[in-house]
């Protein structure tokens, strides 16, 4: 069954793909090559993010308002993550269309990340490397979520270098994830669902991504 909806969301993401590509050529959302770092040979769409988050939420509210083994919790802590996306999405998209200054992106994804937390995205506790488990309180576990989703957001756009590599490599933790968590050890059923829907959806973005790409993830991705 989760296999399902892995292939929806990919096979949701490719038919996006398509559809964002003729929209940011249409709307001239495009990456143009300037002879140093950008040596693609034409100007080249953007807004590929867009594929990625229509396709995984369309699954995941799906998921929600129809349960299925394993997805009663999404309810609870998808509103927070959903709107801070959305954030993320509107921000990234004036950011490719006319550029913003780097001041006002970072007050977005912070707003962003405190709009997941808000909605429930947190942790707990932690395996030690050395043996053990280490327990947060709530206020520790809040920072630490910040900046690790802030790490992580920024880490990606450093990433986001050579044709696929971001979506790559984004897609393989994704999948790593799922794996982890259908183990005994480490089973939660509903992040290794969530994981799954979303290397699909970056899988599915990936086939037009891959050199030479036909799209890129953009400031939204």
């Amino acid at each position: 069954m989760k296999s399902l909806y892995f292939i929806v969301a990919l096979i949701l993401s490719i038919i996006f793909a398509l559809i964002v590509k003729k929209l940011a050529l249409k709307l001239g959302v495009v990456d143009k090559p300037d002879g140093e770092r950008k040596l693609h040979s034409k100007p080249i769409p953007l807004l590929g993010g867009v594929a990625i988050f229509l396709s995984f939420w369309l699954v995941v509210f799906y998921l929600v308002y129809r349960p299925v083994l394993g997805t009663e919790i999404l309810t609870a802590k998808m509103w927070g993550a959903f709107f801070g996306s959305v954030i993320l999405i509107a921000a990234g998209y004036f950011d490719d269309k006319k550029g913003i200054s780097v001041k006002i992106r970072f007050l977005l994804a912070a707003t962003a990340t405190l709009l997941a937390i808000w909605g429930g995205v947190e942790i707990s506790k932690m395996t030690n490397p050395f043996g053990g488990i280490w327990e947060f309180g709530l206020t520790l576990g809040n920072v630490i979520v910040f900046f690790w989703l802030m790490g992580m957001m920024f880490t990606t756009k450093i990433l986001d270098g050579l044709d696929g590599l971001a979506t790559g490599i984004v897609a393989i933790g994704a999948m790593m994830i799922y794996f982890l968590t259908e183990t005994a050890r480490f089973y939660q059923p509903n992040v290794g669902l969530l994981a799954l829907i979303f290397a699909g959806a970056c899988l599915g973005l990936l086939i037009f991504n891959f050199y030479p790409a036909k799209i890129f993830l953009g400031e939204v991705g």
